[in-house]
């Protein structure tokens, strides 16, 4: 059943996106400031998972999410909201240890979602301790019940090990 304020959100969102996309033929990333704070707004204060997701998504397409609002998002309830954050800002570490420390202490957060996500990005972190955090999370995810998080971890493992001559 569709409640009218999600439905509304949805759209919202919907259309925002699309006035986005097409406002200028030829750059998507141009999005103009007054767009750009609704979107931040509805991330940062929405009450409903899937439009601070989708909000998240619209502003990491239009290259608008800045270190600040990753780390702000990385304390988000929502798993799939901090996976993605860790998605997008191990792009934007480029020497920034603090943001890079923040992804790496990730490696606490219980969500298989975020640990899977951490299983691709902690390799290609510099900070020595995304080599500990790393091992952490493997072995988080090798005690896992679920199959897929046991190979995913298992894989992982594997590839960390030295090839022998």
């Amino acid at each position: 059943m569709w409640h009218a304020p999600s439905v509304a959100r949805f759209l919202f969102l919907s259309l925002l996106f699309i006035f986005c996309v097409f406002q200028s033929p030829s750059a998507f990333g141009q999005q103009s400031e007054p767009t750009r704070q609704a979107t931040l707004k509805t991330l940062n204060t929405d009450l409903s998972e899937a439009a601070r997701l989708e909000a998240f998504v619209l502003l990491e397409k239009t290259g608008a999410l800045d270190s600040k609002q990753i780390s702000r998002s990385l304390c988000d309830t929502a798993p799939a909201l901090r996976a993605a954050a860790l998605r997008v800002g191990e792009g934007l570490v480029n020497g920034d240890t603090e943001l890079e420390l923040r992804l790496i202490a990730l490696n606490h957060d219980r969500s298989a979602l975020v640990q899977l996500q951490l299983l691709k990005s902690l390799p290609n972190f510099s900070h020595p301790t995304a080599a500990i955090a790393l091992k952490k999370v493997i072995q988080t995810l090798l005690k896992s019940s679920d199959p897929a998080h046991r190979s995913a971890a298992e894989a992982a493992a594997k590839a960390l090990q030295p090839v022998a001559p």
